[in-house]
């Protein structure tokens, strides 16, 4: 045998089994963690695509919840109704190609809306019972219109009723600007026993309704409003006085001020109520001249009012928010106080400065408040 041949035999000597063993296994081992690689990577993007999917508020359904979603549009995402941040509800999918009126304002619960493409999502508190829902309320049904709550529908006899619906209006364009000598357009105004007019809007969180909004300034659009009477009052300190004259009398008015202001005037009584359905008292000085102050329970829970929204000195009056504002040019001042189903705003209209009106505002509230609800 040639020396060649030896070392042709040697480079040609099989390898061992066990050898093409452990390479056969390893190739394996490496092409099953490339698939399952891929695989696993395409289950995530699978499941990203199904997740967003499933919380996709645009596909929500009767009956679906939903949580709150921050920048997002809309602004809600679909979870389960067990979901502990699930917060709504929707109530009903409508037709949005027209944006009035809002079909919304007749679903029992629904309180919201969201609107994407031509489909409008009415939705609501999750745990909201619609049988109380406060936007199906008719004449002579019975509200509780509170601070801090949303409005509910009770029976009349239930005590924590605290208006009567006198008339209920949908849809309604309101002039902001009505032309002298002509009728008022106020929806309310042939209703005598109005004390407050309660008003419900649903925004639309999503494009702008196809339908042109009345020109700012000139009118305001409402998609639900109530003409509202009180019931279950505390007794009145003036019976079967207008609404905003039962609170206190003019000779508590006039005591109130004088107490504050040192026996500055002699007698006050009570004029009539103006067309806004504030009460009005005239209180005659000593000196002859004659003062005004204007009292009214409103139906406003916005808190500052607007009257007052700036330069004002809040405080805490007996357990209640309140706030007083002095006129800066002549005498006089605001004077507001939130009160549950409401606010108790007093207006002086004085000759001269009166530093001591704050005083006297807090001292007729005091006498008025046996009486507010």
């Amino acid at each position: 045998m040639q020396p060649g041949d030896a070392l042709a035999q040697t480079q040609a000597k099989p390898e061992p089994a066990r050898a093409r063993w452990y390479h056969t296994v390893l190739g394996l081992v490496v092409i099953l963690a490339l698939l399952g690689c891929v695989c696993g990577c395409g289950w995530l993007v699978l499941r990203h695509f199904v997740d967003r999917a499933s919380s996709n508020a645009a596909r929500a359904k009767t009956g679906d919840c939903l949580a709150d979603s921050r920048g997002g549009h809309p602004l809600y995402r679909r979870v389960s109704c067990r979901d502990r941040t699930a917060r709504y509800r929707v109530f009903a999918v409508a037709d949005g190609r027209h944006s009035r009126p809002n079909p919304c304002v007749d679903v029992p619960g629904a309180s919201r809306l969201y609107k994407i493409d031509f489909t409008i999502v009415c939705i609501g508190d999750k745990d909201a019972d619609p049988a109380r829902s406060a936007n199906l309320a008719a004449p002579g049904d019975c509200l509780r219109v509170v601070r801090g709550a949303d409005p509910e529908r009770l029976t009349c006899t239930d005590p924590r009723a605290n208006f009567t619906v006198l008339r209920r209006r949908t849809d309604v364009d309101i002039s902001t600007m009505p032309m002298p000598g002509l009728p008022s357009n106020d929806p309310c105004a042939d209703q005598p026993r109005t004390v407050t007019e309660y008003e419900l809007n649903w925004e639309y969180e999503g494009p702008t309704p196809a339908t042109p909004a009345p020109a700012p300034g000139l009118a305001r659009h409402v998609d639900l409003l109530f003409c509202l009477a009180r019931v279950h009052e505390p007794p009145p300190a003036v019976p079967d006085a207008p609404a905003n004259c039962r609170f206190v009398t003019a000779d508590g008015v006039l005591t109130a001020l004088n107490a504050a202001q040192g026996q500055h005037h002699r007698s006050a009584q009570q004029t009539g109520v103006n067309s806004d359905g504030e009460c009005q008292y005239q209180l005659i000085r000593d000196d002859g001249g004659a003062d005004q102050v204007t009292i009214e329970l409103t139906g406003d829970l916005g808190w500052p009012p607007p009257r007052i929204s700036s330069d004002r000195q809040e405080f805490t009056l007996d357990g209640a928010t309140a706030a007083w504002r002095a006129e800066k040019l002549g005498g006089g001042g605001y004077f507001a106080v939130q009160r549950p189903a409401g606010t108790f705003e007093i207006d002086f209209v004085f000759r001269g400065s009166s530093p001591s009106l704050r005083e006297a505002a807090i001292q007729i509230y005091r006498a008025a408040a046996p009486h507010l609800p």
